[in-house]
């Protein structure tokens, strides 16, 4: 099964809100999600790279990319230009959607650069288009960045059986229901953000988009927002720990 498919099965007419604090609703997830895999299916399985903050339009593309039979390249933010440019050649990445800024154009001899006013702020697309051998890459769906704490970034992989596999392991193991609001504070570009947004967009949560610089300012969104959910990895819990007075709060609903 396709996994975009798999994570919108149902949502086509359910009129709740994907984040509490904007308009977005499942319904209108769906609907904007098949107008983009249209435009996309015009590419036959290439590797189209995305770059976004946590955001509706990171959803977006990352779906309708694999919803067209492409494959999803997920880099993260806030990289210097060339380290884009290296990874955008290293990938043979034809087509990238991103709201970064780059420090320098340099390499507009390889990319056009075209900028919207929609969902996103730059489109790059290669001037001279660059074939991948597709028998490498078959089943293919998304490929992930390793952490690199051990030495260079592996690009890893992933089939829609390992993503589909991978979401229903998860949701037989962590109560996770469609009442819930999660508060996302981890990057979706990471495989345990990206796992946190696969498996409540699959039980229809709902989500809460935490943008600030500083981690401690969950503790006021929780309550503002009702959250009954937040992940961390062992620094989030340290700031937390150290820097705020999260210890002594009382959360009804977490």
């Amino acid at each position: 099964m396709n996994f975009c498919k798999y994570l919108l099965k149902g949502k086509k007419k359910l009129d709740k809100k994907v984040f509490v604090n904007q308009n977005y609703t499942y319904s209108q997830l769906f609907e904007d999600v098949q107008s983009l895999t249209k435009s996309l299916k015009v590419f036959d399985r290439q590797i189209i790279g995305i770059s976004f903050e946590n955001s509706y339009s990171f959803i977006i593309f990352y779906l309708s990319i694999i919803n067209s039979n492409n494959i999803a390249l997920i880099i993260e933010k806030g990289l210097p230009t060339q380290k884009y440019f290296e990874l955008l050649n290293k990938y043979k990445v034809n087509l990238f959607f991103t709201d970064s800024k780059f420090d320098k154009l340099d390499f507009q001899k390889d990319y056009k650069i075209s900028k919207s006013e929609e969902n996103f702020s730059k489109i790059l697309r290669r001037n001279k288009f660059k074939e991948i051998d597709k028998k490498y890459f078959k089943n293919v769906s998304l490929i992930l960045f390793t952490s690199g704490s051990t030495g260079e970034k592996k690009g890893v992989m992933l089939t829609n059986k390992n993503l589909v596999f991978n979401t229903n392991s998860i949701l037989k193991i962590l109560p996770i229901k469609k009442k819930d609001i999660v508060n996302l504070v981890l990057p979706m570009s990471y495989s345990f953000g990206l796992s946190i947004v696969n498996t409540h967009l699959k039980v229809g949560s709902s989500f809460l988009l935490h943008n600030s610089p500083f981690v401690g300012s969950i503790i006021n969104e929780i309550q503002d927002y009702n959250c009954t959910c937040f992940y961390g990895v062992p620094s989030t819990f340290q700031i937390l720990i150290d820097r705020t007075n999260f210890l002594k709060k009382k959360f009804k609903n977490i």
